[in-house]
């Protein structure tokens, strides 16, 4: 799962960098 959420956050980092940063704090949200 953790390589499928990868390759969504560089698919969304290469589209938009702000959806990344969104999803990068959800995920840093969830580890904790």
């Amino acid at each position: 799962s953790l390589l499928v959420l990868l390759l969504l956050l560089l698919l969304l980092l290469s589209t938009s960098s702000k959806l990344f940063i969104i999803l990068d704090r959800h995920v840093i949200c969830a580890e904790f």
